[in-house]
């Protein structure tokens, strides 16, 4: 006979008093957490919830009911139970793929990545296990239900970042009544990991909204993260679909330390030479006048006439070398924009003006990091600072750039034209993609006619062999830079709720805009009314002087704070070496020398700077950290240390001599001020 006392079932009022109780308890511990006040106050002024909880774990019973059915199928208890093992044994992840061996460019990142292969030969190290061990950044957790699954989720998981969607807050809220959030949040915060709650309806939202985050700080963790699907719904299995669509992107570098050094160059040069207007985020009057964007797709063979029709009732946008074809069938846009940092772009409009003429009729609306030599081309210039890059930190008025204007000239297109206040725009050849996978531009864009931008049209990178619902419906396909940029798009359309964007273009479908077939289109606008608002769209923009945004005073502090920043990056690693610090905790220590701001001056240039590269770097650090066996873990970490080190010194070469050339242009260009004048 068992000695085991037997405890009886709690009655009906002691148990709903021990719940209240932890309900209390639950509230309280969320308030202590500045973070959490909005979920505390949520918590707080629920006063009539739809849903109730029904039985107990002591009875087998425990569920909640809907008012119509029981949530779930089985008592609550046995099936997270039976979830939880199942997620144990055999959890879902995602990995990225292998850094490329060789190195696809002499990008400092890509250089890392093949020293590390460089180790693993050199050691004979060939057993690179697929999923060597259980650790990984990031737990996304679909649906909370009564919450039973999560107390052992938070314990065991080892993860550094936990994310939780929802659609119902109230399930939230019944959790509290049973499972011990205080003791959670203890632990979370005794063990430096994360909680970040999404609530929505709307698929798409929420799922942006948590690719972002994880694009943040615990970007360089990606590899071999977790998802758990708690139940089914029309919003959870949107953010599930809506990830796996897009995971793809989410391990996309934000940036290359050598294209900041490109644009922080081009910038300072740029505004150092040339007037120029600027366009920032701020109220304007609408625009009653219709706008085209007109982009290089394939489609614009299509509807080039409709163009033409309506020419001189329309304000018209040329995007990259969609100027190319609409000067060959004998339209000259009012605008033009570039956006890309390299000399390609300029060649291509220099090839243009040989074949087509002066381009000194058009305004170009460019970022302030093109190349430098493309503003003398155009009659006027309008720049604008794009968000996140280090060009923008340093002379932007705000510090921060305009965001949604990458990554293509089509984005750029349709956010301008949106900030200026048009409200009615119409899309030609912005296909995002092509009904053709083998046909990717107008016949009469460069990448048809121009022996060396023919080339381009075999990169494997543009391939277009990602299947996609096209704007009149069917299937159209197209590739990672453009899914990416559609994306992009579509966000950016959602400040702008009151906009008509009119998509005549035969591709991929752009959620937001509205299919319209081209032939469809009439417009009555007066040529004289186009021509009046064309000109005040100048009255509206900030007017510059050449040198005026770049303070040369800068550029010297900024060369000062840039060397003792780096100093501090190195003597870290050197620490980390003696300490033979694991992966993670090395990465935990970068992260506030990497911080997006910081009290020291300069911090959001220098993260701006480096965050790209760095991360890529971790990300690839971090791959075959977890891949090596327990044994080969210390020398591979010494290895991608030294290999860290290695690249933190030529980056600091190169960025010093960088600012360097920009104060000497500077002064150059000071001196033939005053010798002018």
């Amino acid at each position: 006979m068992s000695d085991t006392p037997v405890t009886a079932p709690l009655s009906t009022s002691e148990l709903d008093a021990q719940r209240k109780a932890l309900f209390q308890r639950n509230v309280a511990a969320f308030k202590e957490w500045e973070y959490y006040s909005e979920i505390s106050l949520y918590m707080d002024l629920m006063r009539e919830p739809v849903m109730r909880i029904v039985g107990s774990s002591e009875t087998a019973d425990l569920n909640i009911d809907l008012g119509h059915t029981l949530f779930y199928a089985k008592d609550a208890d046995a099936f997270a139970r039976e979830q939880l093992d199942q997620h144990w044994r055999r959890g879902d992840r995602f990995y990225l793929d292998p850094p490329t061996s060789p190195p696809p460019s002499g990008h400092h990142s890509f250089v890392l990545a093949e020293q590390l292969h460089q180790h693993l030969r050199d050691n004979a190290i060939t057993d690179i296990a697929p999923d060597a061990t259980a650790d990984a950044g990031y737990l996304l957790i679909y649906g909370i239900g009564l919450g039973l699954h999560l107390p052992e989720l938070f314990e065991r998981a080892e993860v550094r970042y936990f994310i939780v969607i929802e659609e119902f807050p109230e399930f939230l809220y019944h959790s509290m009544y049973l499972i011990d959030w205080q003791v959670i949040l203890d632990r979370l915060r005794e063990r430096g990991q994360t909680l970040q709650f999404y609530f929505g309806t709307e698929p798409r939202a929420v799922h942006t909204r948590i690719h972002w985050y994880m694009r943040g700080e615990g970007f360089g963790l990606l590899d071999g993260s977790f998802t758990y699907r708690h139940y089914r719904s029309l919003l959870l299995d949107g953010v599930y679909d809506q990830f796996v669509k897009e995971l793809p992107l989410l391990p996309v570098s934000d940036g290359f330390f050598e294209d900041e050094m490109v644009m922080l160059n081009n910038c300072g040069r740029n505004l150092t030479r040339y007037e120029h207007y600027l366009l920032e985020v701020q109220p304007r009057l609408h625009k009653d006048v219709p706008i085209f964007i007109v982009g290089s797709g394939p489609s614009f063979d299509k509807t080039v006439d409709v163009v033409r029709r309506f020419r001189d009732q329309a304000i018209v946008i040329s995007c990259g070398t969609g100027i190319s074809a609409m000067l060959k069938h004998g339209l000259r846009p009012d605008f033009h924009c570039e956006l890309e940092n390299v000399p390609g772009s300029f060649s291509a409009l220099q090839i243009v003006q040989e074949r087509f003429g002066s381009l000194k009729d058009i305004t170009l609306i460019a970022s302030s990091t093109v190349w430098p030599e493309m503003a003398a081309l155009f009659r006027r210039v309008i720049y604008f600072h794009r968000d996140s890059v280090s060009s923008s930190k340093m002379w932007s008025v705000d510090g921060q750039g305009l965001f949604g204007m990458a990554p293509t000239v089509t984005n750029l297109a349709l956010r301008a034209s949106l900030l200026m206040a048009f409200r009615r725009i119409y899309l030609f050849g912005v296909d995002m993609g092509t009904r053709n996978a083998d046909v990717a531009h107008s016949s009469s864009s460069l990448y048809n006619t121009d022996p060396a931008w023919m080339e381009n049209k075999h990169d494997p990178v543009r391939a277009m062999t990602i299947p996609m619902p096209a704007n009149f419906g069917g299937e159209a396909f197209t590739n990672t830079i453009l899914h990416w940029a559609r994306m992009m798009m579509i966000q950016s359309l959602v400040p702008f709720p009151d906009a008509r964007i009119y998509n005549c273009s035969d591709g991929v479908r752009i959620d937001g805009t509205i299919p319209k077939l081209a032939h469809t289109v009439a417009l009555d606008t007066a040529k004289e009314r186009r021509d009046n608002v064309l000109e005040r769209i100048f009255t509206e923009l900030k007017f510059q002087a050449a040198g005026e945004a770049v303070e040369p005073r800068r550029l010297h502090d900024l060369q000062i704070r840039a060397q003792a920043w780096t100093d501090e990056f190195l003597a870290l690693i050197a620490r980390a070496k003696s300490e033979h610090m694991g992966f993670v905790p090395f990465y935990e220590a970068a992260m506030p020398l990497l911080a997006l701001k910081g009290p020291a001056p300069f911090q959001e240039v220098l993260h701006s700077v480096y965050i790209g590269t760095l991360m890529m770097c971790f990300q690839t650090g971090y791959f075959f950290y977890r891949r090596v066996g327990e044994a080969r873990k210390l020398g591979l970490m010494d290895a991608f240390l030294d290999a860290l080190h290695q690249r933190m010194e030529a980056m600091r070469g190169e960025f010093d001599a960088l600012l360097q050339g920009l104060r000497a242009f500077q002064d150059a260009r000071s001196s033939e001020e005053r010798q002018a004048s």
